[in-house]
């Protein structure tokens, strides 16, 4: 697994436990966390073509 995957897999539970807070708008931040989460899962790591023949 690539660092980038696991470190947005922790961010998307960090949101996960925030959405389950009683605190009034911890569903922002939860929004928040997950959604920057993903985006660092489904980004497409950029490779360089010539290095990789």
């Amino acid at each position: 697994m690539d660092n980038k995957f696991i470190l947005g897999l922790c961010i998307i539970g960090f949101g996960l436990l925030l959405l389950m807070s009683p605190e009034k708008h911890s569903w922002i931040f939860s929004a928040l966390a997950v959604g920057i989460g993903s985006g660092i899962i489904v980004k497409k790591s950029e490779k360089n073509d010539k290095n990789e023949k």
